[in-house]
C-alpha cells in the first residue's frame, strides 16, 4: 500500500509531465490550471520545477537537442496534417422550417477544397526539419533558383481553362511584336 504522501508524489510528477506537454505546445498558464482541475499557482511551481529539471537535464550534447527539437516539428507537422483533412471535409447542414400545417427539414452539403494554410504549415515543418538536419542547403552560385508560380486550382475544368506559360506569355507582349 502506498503512503498518502508517496501517492501525492506521484500525482505532482504526473501532473508536472502534463504541464510540461502543455508548455511545449503553448498553452497559457491558465487554460494548464482549467485543464489539469488545479489553481494558477500551482501550475506556476510546477513550471518552475520544470524548468530547474530541464536546467539540468539540458544536453550537452548536440544529437539529443536535434531529437528533442525534430519531435517538436514532428508534433506540429501530424497536427497541420489532420486539420488539412478535416478542412477538405464536405459541410453539411441542416434547415429547419416549419409552418401551422408542417415542418420541412432540408440538408445541404458544400463541397471544401482544404485550408492551404494548414499546406503552409506542413511546409514550414519540413523546411525547418531540413535546416536543422542540414539538407537541401547546398545551392549552385553559378544558376539563379528557378522562379515559382504558385497557383491554386478549385476544380479540373478550371485546370483545363488554365494558360500555358507560353500562352500568358504572348498575350502580355503587344500586338505586332
Amino acid at each position: 500500500m502506498t503512503s498518502p504522501r508517496t501517492a501525492g508524489r506521484q500525482e505532482r510528477k504526473e501532473r508536472r509531465r502534463q504541464v510540461a506537454d502543455l508548455y511545449v505546445q503553448a498553452v497559457s498558464l491558465v487554460e494548464m490550471a482549467e485543464s489539469l482541475g488545479v489553481d494558477a499557482a500551482a501550475v506556476k511551481r510546477d513550471l518552475k520545477a520544470v524548468h530547474a529539471a530541464w536546467r539540468r537535464e539540458r544536453p550537452d550534447d548536440l544529437d539529443t537537442l536535434r531529437e528533442r527539437e525534430l519531435q517538436k516539428i514532428d508534433r506540429v507537422e501530424r497536427e497541420a496534417w489532420r486539420a488539412w483533412e478535416r478542412s477538405q471535409r464536405d459541410v453539411v447542414a441542416t434547415k429547419l422550417s416549419h409552418d401551422e400545417k408542417s415542418r420541412k427539414a432540408e440538408r445541404t452539403s458544400k463541397e471544401q477544397f482544404g485550408d492551404p494554410r494548414y499546406l503552409t504549415m506542413i511546409k514550414d515543418c519540413i523546411d525547418r526539419r531540413c535546416r536543422l538536419l542540414g539538407l537541401g542547403t547546398e545551392t549552385s552560385s553559378d544558376q539563379p533558383p528557378a522562379p515559382v508560380c504558385e497557383v491554386v486550382v478549385a476544380t479540373h475544368q478550371q485546370a483545363a481553362a488554365m494558360l500555358t506559360f507560353e500562352q500568358f506569355q504572348q498575350a502580355q507582349e503587344p500586338a505586332g511584336e
